[in-house]
């Protein structure tokens, strides 16, 4: 299966909010869908009026570590999805999410994010976002291909960086300024915040080691009220 990206470039958002509208048609206008994605206002400092927002889409996906139930999956085309059906409404997701994409629904009791329109991907589509915007401030298409494209815009900038090649499958085309920007506003962060994922590794390694242990102390019951009831039945106590 073929492997996509999204490549945002915040500086030719216009806040239009055609991208937010188009993703709550595609997920059938549920309130829920409006937590897909969203626009932040920033008011021209930087060079960015607005920007847009959504999951990123994590190549080793905290989330998915997380979820107990197995509701969070990574799919081979690269989009991370919430099952519904599986999905029992702990918000472990949440908490590991290093960037706040994953939002919880008190009436549903369930979690919604960006599901990177797998479906539409499926059919040959675009996502329902990058479909509805004018100003391509939205791309998408092969990894590789938008990998290199975003590349060739960040070179053209001065300072231009690429955030996170390699790491999400949602990349973003920004200065330094830019960045630090929508790291002001809790949007990104200088790097991949890798720690997410060693918290998971580590809460993954200890609920197995806490499951050996519940099971050896089993074990260890067993045999000793065996060799208990063994005495006792030979008279030694």
């Amino acid at each position: 299966m073929d492997k996509y990206a999204m490549l945002i470039d915040p500086s030719k958002c216009i806040g239009c909010n055609l991208c937010v509208e188009a993703c709550e048609k595609a997920h059938g206008g549920l309130a829920p869908a409006s937590y897909y994605t969203w626009i932040i206002d920033l008011k021209g400092y930087a060079g960015l009026s607005h920007a847009p927002v959504h999951c990123l889409h994590c190549e080793d996906p905290p989330c998915v570590k997380a979820c107990p139930s197995g509701a969070m999956r990574k799919l081979e085309n690269g989009a991370v999805i919430v099952d519904h059906e599986l999905c029992i409404g702990c918000s472990f997701c949440i908490s590991s999410c290093p960037f706040n994409r994953i939002h919880y629904d008190p009436e549903s009791r369930l979690v919604y994010k960006c599901d990177l329109c797998y479906e539409r991907i499926g059919e040959g589509k675009k996502p329902a976002c990058v479909e509805a915007c004018p100003y391509e401030a939205k791309l998408f298409g092969d990894y590789e291909e938008m990998l290199k494209i975003g590349k060739e815009r960040a070179e053209k900038l001065e300072g231009g960086l690429l955030v996170y090649p390699g790491e999400t499958v949602v990349l973003y085309v920004l200065t330094r300024d830019q960045l630090n920007l929508l790291k002001a506003e809790y949007v990104l962060e200088e790097a991949y915040p890798s720690r997410s994922r060693s918290l998971m590794d580590l809460m993954k390694y200890s609920r197995i080691g806490a499951a050996v242990l519940f099971a050896g102390s089993i074990i260890y019951f067993v045999n000793w009220r065996k060799k208990r009831m063994s005495k006792i039945s030979g008279g030694e106590g």
